[in-house]
């Protein structure tokens, strides 16, 4: 059970990260959202966005 939560909240942060992105969102605020250093929320966000949806991120914003 706990892996199949893991795996949802993923897909849900990874979906956050990829619409502030589409928003326009800054490094600099994505960072203080996460708490971690405006360079690791740039790698972070910047190999996020080279990849495609992962299922549990569809999951997330499916409308169903």
């Amino acid at each position: 059970m706990s892996t199949g939560l893991m795996n949802r909240l993923e897909g849900i942060r990874d979906a956050a990260v990829r619409q502030h992105a589409a928003r326009g969102g800054s490094y600099g605020a994505l960072a203080s959202a996460m708490g971690v250093t405006r360079a690791t929320a740039q790698s972070r966000r910047d190999t996020l966005l080279k990849k495609d949806p992962s299922e549990m991120e569809k999951w997330a914003t499916s409308s169903s």
